[in-house]
């Protein structure tokens, strides 16, 4: 499409450019995205600090910070000054890396050239300090963004419940709740659920189930998704009779366990080699009229085959 612009004499401007960037960086396409970057640089186009901060996102995203970091430094050869979303883009880079020295700084040269850290700045050092477990500090960074006139988003939020949780302190986290409602912040389900994934992937279940019961308190209402999160958690630790007592509290609230709720449990009774309760539980499936797919089909032949029990 660009050689036929070109052939028609039409030359592509900085943001029809900067979009084709966009699309290869977003696509994983991050050479093909540099060497398009190098021959706009190469016609005199005029880069500008949208298409930097394209490029550098893309980087960003896959974690290349040596290219990165190659970037940042063209940038400053050129004279270019970061501005807010360039700064933001490597403070979260290097916070889901959990390089949090070179993290803070970033955040610290932010203010040294003039611009005041914003809510997705706090949010990426409030981020990799919960996520390293150093809630304290985490907390320390929430009043001191309060202090500045930096309102949290549900973000922020959502990673310090998620820091508090991981370290036991519940009352502070329900505090924190009564906080997102004071600034009209209502969490919903969505937003317990991504906890409670985070908590149940780290093998926290029995903080995951304090979380939903401590859901249930401040009147959010659990979905499918909520009790199929906790009855993965469950599953994972081997605690098949938690798993099926939630399957049957979903029923009695009025949830319709899906294949994904009972796929969780097929593959947990399969890996605890509890073949026989796994095919009373696929037949029960049946029975209530959900739909196995090829997934159900293969934990169940896949735990028959290993029992010798085929045929």
């Amino acid at each position: 499409m660009l050689k036929e612009m070109s052939a028609h004499g039409h030359q592509p401007d900085a943001v029809t450019c900067n979009l084709l960037l966009d699309y290869h960086c977003k696509n994983g396409r991050c050479a093909e995205a540099r060497n398009f970057f190098d021959s706009m640089i190469e016609k005199g186009m005029k880069i500008d600090v949208t298409t930097y901060g394209t490029l550098l996102h893309g980087y960003a995203a896959k974690g290349a910070l040596s290219d990165m970091h190659a970037i940042l430094d063209l940038m400053a050869g050129n004279g270019i000054s970061p501005d807010h979303h360039i700064f933001n883009i490597v403070l979260c880079a290097y916070g889901k890396c959990g390089m949090l020295d070179e993290a803070m700084h970033i955040f610290d040269q932010m203010r040294q050239q003039g611009l005041s850290p914003n809510v997705v700045s706090y949010g990426a050092i409030i981020d990799a300090l919960c996520k390293l477990g150093r809630v304290d500090e985490a907390m320390l960074k929430f009043d001191q963004m309060i202090y500045e006139g930096v309102t949290p988003n549900i973000v922020v939020f959502t990673s310090l419940v998620y820091g508090l949780c991981s370290v036991d302190k519940w009352a502070k986290a329900d505090g924190l709740f009564s906080e997102m409602l004071n600034q009209g912040i209502h969490p919903n389900a969505t937003f317990f659920n991504t906890i409670m994934s985070n908590l149940c992937r780290e093998g926290r279940v029995t903080e995951a189930q304090v979380l939903l019961d401590l859901m249930v308190h401040v009147g959010v209402r659990p979905d499918v998704i909520s009790y199929t999160t906790l009855i993965d958690g469950y599953c994972l630790a081997g605690r098949m009779k938690e798993a099926m007592k939630l399957l049957d509290d979903m029923v009695r609230v009025g949830l319709k366990p899906n294949a994904f709720s009972y796929n969780t449990l097929l593959h947990g009774y399969c890996t605890a080699s509890r073949i026989d309760d796994a095919v009373r539980l696929f037949r029960e499936m049946l029975r209530n009229e959900v739909k196995p797919g090829i997934v159900s089909y293969t934990f169940v032949l896949h735990g028959l085959f290993q029992s010798g029990n085929f045929f």
